[in-house]
């Protein structure tokens, strides 16, 4: 599977209900099927319509795995009261997201058989949360809808997945065409899942300075460039929190379940970020080819959609080298995961045919800068990798033109010789 990207927040979809004078009971408002609809608050842009959002609509035919609950009607779901509806033994219910589609349920497809609302005069209060995608490579997800993730990071940026969690969206009900009972699912019982990427979207752009553009005699080529030391594996935990209207959550002191309005709040946290147990070396591409031979130019080449350009990376802070000799370094004796991130890059001058082969370590914290202008001096700059966040650095490879000065030896002191001619 492969994936897109993104950057911004947003906020959710409504949907909009509609209303009639009267409402006649008949067999088929007893078996509503659930259908779904998702948003997510960033269009991401890498490619491969497998995995990758193109949008801020998951794309036709994605699978995504959804866990429900229900409560009592009237009974708000407050994280940890609700029983499980998908299933006997309970279980993620993997939806295959159709594009378009009717309030029939064809906007979903159901490997496992569809699914149907509560009815009645007081139905079940129905409660969900999802995660993208199905079966996701390196994803194992909780065994009951909110709790922990484990997630190991692909070897490559092309295999990496777009890890969403969606919002949980609590206390559904069928919404008939009187607005009676229902609550939040609108007339055609589609719930709206709004997902947030949890990794952290990373690309390179690289180009030279201008002056050795102007230089008809150099060219500059990066011939390889590899990310050391990422971390790729950890736990993201998912959790619902209720609170009162005066902003105390469930289980803590101060909680008032008829504080009303009652509101909620899903929150995702990752901890426990290491390295691989083999460390995995990252190469970087540029336009989906692997960099050997990339002449640059003053103008780094736009960020592309190609799935190997793209890292999907657990996030992380950045860790800073420790210094010898005025040189960032990494002591032997530091654990795995304390190691500082660094990418290396190489390249190659080519003056009149002349090749010099050059390296240089980049660490992502100590050298990372707020401007790409290398001829003035720049604060430094510390950026860690965060959910839902992205990131492009621009490398600048603009080698410093060799100068020479003349001076002249000044004559040793005078020494006088005489001649004399008689």
């Amino acid at each position: 599977m492969k994936k897109t990207l993104i950057l911004a927040a947003v906020a959710a979809v409504a949907l909009s209900a509609c209303s009639k004078n009267e409402f006649i009971p008949t067999v088929e408002e007893s078996t509503r099927e659930l259908s779904f609809g998702t948003y997510s608050p960033r269009s991401i842009t890498k490619a491969d319509a497998d995995n990758y959002v193109s949008g801020n609509t998951l794309i036709a035919d994605a699978d995504f795995d959804v866990w429900g609950w229900y409560t009592a009607n009237g009974t708000s779901f407050n994280g940890t009261n609700g029983t499980d509806f998908f299933g006997n033994p309970a279980s993620w219910y993997t939806v295959t997201y159709k594009s378009g589609g009717n309030s029939d349920g064809t906007k979903n497809a159901y490997p496992d058989g569809a699914r149907y609302w509560p009815t009645g005069d007081t139905p079940n209060y129905l409660h969900f949360a999802a995660y993208y995608p199905s079966n996701g490579s390196g994803i194992t997800p909780p065994a009951s809808g909110l709790g922990a993730y484990s997630f190991t990071a692909q070897d490559a940026a092309v295999n990496m997945v777009d890890f969403m969690v969606a919002d949980v969206v609590k206390d559904q009900t069928y919404n008939d065409d009187n607005g009676n009972p229902g609550t939040n699912s609108g007339t055609d019982g589609t719930v709206a899942l709004n997902f947030r990427h949890m990794l952290t979207r990373v690309q390179f752009k690289f180009k030279t300075t201008q002056a050795i553009v102007d230089d008809a005699n150099t060219t500059i080529k990066v011939t390889d460039a590899k990310i050391y030391n990422a971390l790729t594996t950890g736990t993201l935990t998912s959790s619902y929190r209720l609170k009162d209207n005066s902003g105390n959550y469930y289980g803590e002191v101060g909680y008032d379940a008829t504080n009303i309005p009652l509101t909620g709040e899903t929150s995702t946290v990752w901890s426990g970020q290491a390295l691989a147990a083999t460390p995995i070396v990252y190469d970087v591409f540029v336009n989906g080819a692997d960099i050997s031979n990339f002449e640059l130019t003053a103008t780094a080449a736009p960020a592309t959609n190609n799935a190997a350009d793209i890292f999907l990376m657990v996030p992380q802070d950045m860790i800073t080298p420790e210094f010898q000799d005025g040189k960032p370094h990494i002591p032997a004796n530091l654990s795995p995961s304390s190691k500082p991130q660094y990418l290396v890059v190489e390249w190659d001058v080519i003056t009149k045919g002349v090749t010099t082969h050059n390296s240089r370590a980049l660490y992502f914290d100590t050298d990372l800068k707020t401007t790409d202008n290398i001829t003035a001096p720049a604060a430094a700059m510390d950026l860690d990798w965060a959910k839902n966040a992205s990131i492009t650095y621009t490398i600048t490879i603009g080698p410093k033109q060799i100068l020479f000065t003349g001076a002249a030896t000044a004559w040793d002191s005078e020494t006088n010789g005489y001649y004399n001619i008689n």
